[in-house]
């Protein structure tokens, strides 16, 4: 059985900031899972789909399918849009191909997926297991696979089937997973490899679009650094810049596994850079603070979300202005606070122009007094808690929007589309976007920079 495995790009052009980051570890750890059970396996890059026309014409080579028995696509919901746009494109070429799909998208709209798509099956939460087992029952015949937790698929009359869900994977086999294998990233397409050294998050924000809340799982600080050192070994020369992205929902959940590995990352990899991302009330203790390795820490992202309290409290983020206000002065004191990120949303479901403008104004402030960095950017309504109550904000709205490509870019933005912007943003107008919009360049005209550009 041949298996090839790909995650389609974003959106058509490859110069759009973010499509140059990270390459998708999913493909890449997948692919090494498929050579430990013995799988002939191929990976198609994101980047490759710009070198062979597909993104400009919805159209793939003759020869993209040759010797190919399944295809397994990887998507979230910012790709859907051109992920569902392949999917037709391989089936026309392949009438009789399987299609199995997995992320956090087809996860959430599996059986919507079905019914509008040729695809044949959906992997539904964590795959690593899930799919060996899936491609094992087509190997051996289809009698099994009905017995596989966490698949979605059509039976022979055409009716849709939910298999009971998977459990989420043990720590003990979390830990077990091999390394990604990025020493077949394409060579100069990215500016960093990504690690992942725990998965989850112990809190449960309504904005947040993870498979798992309330649940982190790690790898131990020694696990960490062992992991990290074999990464940038494979990594070697294949990125274009000298740092790592931690792409860990909540690196610093664990105190004692951040300290620890903040020690030894310093000892171990010193002249490796580091993009992670943590949470804000984690940060707040002399231990932490002193621990991090400030000079070699690129962006340190926190995400605030909102610069007032009752935004604050929608998002159950447990914080308020005055204890971000409280925990930026202790890295002040520190002279720490420079590798700080604080991260921020605008248009939530229920904001309107005021609203924004109290989370610009906040985020100025911080820049001013506290000489973080920050970066605002407009809301995305993906699947989450706020997805599924969006009709009490007045959004009216069902899964066929996210198969719109570019269906999240801002009006600013030459891709971006106005009118399915403000479905998502019923608070706004045009002329109360430009408002908000005119006071962030009025700060970055006064050197005050609020948009990650």
């Amino acid at each position: 059985m041949n298996v090839l495995l790909t995650f389609l790009p974003v959106i058509s052009s490859k110069h759009t900031r973010g499509m140059d980051v990270l390459p998708p570890a999913s493909i890449y750890l997948l692919a090494a899972l498929l050579d430990k059970h013995g799988f002939n396996r191929k990976i198609v890059d994101p980047s490759c789909y710009f070198e062979n026309k597909f993104m400009q014409t919805n159209k793939l080579p003759a020869d993209f399918l040759d010797e190919i028995d399944v295809v397994a696509i990887s998507s979230n919901t910012f790709n859907w849009g051109s992920s569902k746009i392949f999917i037709e494109e391989i089936h026309r070429m392949k009438p009789n191909l399987t299609i199995i799909l997995g992320g956090i998208h087809p996860t959430f709209f599996d059986e919507y997926i079905l019914k509008t798509t040729p695809a044949t099956y959906i992997i539904r939460g964590e795959g690593e297991e899930t799919l060996i087992d899936l491609l094992n029952a087509l190997n051996n015949g289809t009698e099994s696979i009905s017995d596989i937790k966490g698949i979605t698929y059509k039976d022979i009359n055409g009716k849709i089937i939910r298999n009971l869900s998977s459990n989420m994977l043990e720590e003990e086999k979390y830990r077990l997973l091999p390394l990604p294998v990025f020493n077949e990233v394409p060579s100069g397409k990215y500016s960093a490899p990504p690690f992942e050294s725990s998965r989850g998050c112990l809190y449960n924000c309504t904005f947040c679009g993870i498979l798992h809340h309330k649940s982190w799982r790690a790898f131990t600080a020694n696990e960490s650094i062992m992991r990290l050192c074999e990464t940038i070994k494979l990594s070697d020369k294949r990125f274009n810049y000298d740092y790592v992205f931690i792409t860990d929902d909540c690196f610093s959940a664990n105190h004692n596994r951040t300290v620890e590995f903040f020690n030894q990352v310093k000892i171990s990899c010193p002249n490796t850079k580091f993009v992670l991302e943590g949470r804000i009330t984690d940060l707040q203790s002399k231990e932490i603070i002193e621990s991090i390795p400030v000079n070699q820490i690129h962006r340190f992202l926190v995400g605030i979300e909102s610069g007032y309290n009752e935004g604050l409290k929608r998002l159950r983020k447990g914080l308020t202005t005055e204890k971000i206000e409280k925990i930026l002065s202790k890295f002040k004191a520190f002279n720490s606070s420079h590798c700080l990120w604080c991260s921020f949303m605008i248009g939530l479901p229920w904001e309107g122009e005021e609203e924004c403008i109290k989370t610009v104004r906040f985020a100025a402030k911080i820049v001013e007094e506290y000489s973080v960095q920050c970066s605002i950017s407009w809301y995305s309504l993906i699947p989450s808690e706020l997805w599924f109550k969006r009709s009490e904000y007045g959004i009216n709205l069902n899964e066929e929007f996210f198969d719109l490509p570019n269906w999240f870019l801002p009006p600013r933005d030459p891709n971006g589309n106005k009118e399915n912007f403000f479905k998502t943003h019923p608070k706004l107008t045009e002329e109360s976007f430009n408002r908000v919009e005119e006071l962030i360049f009025l700060y970055e005209s006064m050197g005050i920079k609020l948009i990650d550009n």
